[in-house]
C-alpha cells in the first residue's frame, strides 16, 4: 500500500505577524496539510537557505500581508519567480496574498497578476478566506496515482 503524499503549504509572514497568524497555521494544519513556516530568528544565511529550500519543495505558497511592508511583499512575490533558479522543477500550484489588518489605503489598492489576492476585512483570520487558494491547491493528501 502505497502512502499519500501531504501536501505542504508555506506560510510566510513577516515576524511581527507571528502570533497573528497562529489560527491560519492551526486550520491548515488541522485540514491535513503540512504547514512551514520562515525561520525568523537565528542566522541570516541560514534563514535565507530555509527560506530558497522551502520555495523548492512547497506545493503552495500563502503570504500574509498583515505588518509587512508593500515592498516586503513584492519581494517574497519576486522570491517566487526565481524558485526555478533555486531548483524547482514544477510550477507552484497555488500562490496568494491574504491582505489583512491593518488596512491601508496602499493594501486596498494591491493587486498582483502573480498570484490570488484574499481579502480579510475581519480583526482576526478567517480561515474562509482561503477556500480560493485551497481549491487551486487540491486536497492535502494526494495517492500516487493521482
Amino acid at each position: 500500500m502505497v502512502e499519500p503524499a501531504v501536501r505542504m503549504i508555506y506560510l510566510v509572514c513577516d515576524p511581527n505577524d507571528q502570533e497573528a497568524i497562529e489560527p491560519l497555521e492551526d486550520h491548515l494544519y488541522d485540514l491535513g496539510y503540512e504547514v512551514k513556516m520562515p525561520p525568523h530568528d537565528g542566522d541570516a544565511r541560514l534563514r535565507a537557505d530555509v527560506h530558497r529550500q522551502t520555495l523548492t519543495m512547497c506545493d503552495g505558497v500563502l503570504i500574509y500581508f498583515g505588518q509587512g511592508s508593500h515592498q516586503w511583499v513584492e519581494m517574497i512575490l519576486m522570491d517566487i519567480m526565481k524558485a526555478p533558479g533555486y531548483g524547482r522543477r514544477a510550477p507552484l500550484d497555488a500562490q496568494a496574498v491574504y491582505v489583512a489588518p491593518p488596512h491601508t489605503r496602499r493594501k486596498e489598492r494591491f493587486r498582483t497578476r502573480s498570484a490570488l489576492v484574499l481579502r480579510d476585512e475581519n480583526a482576526s483570520p478567517s480561515p474562509d478566506i482561503l477556500a480560493p487558494f485551497l481549491e487551486k491547491l487540491g486536497p492535502a493528501q494526494l495517492t500516487a496515482d493521482a
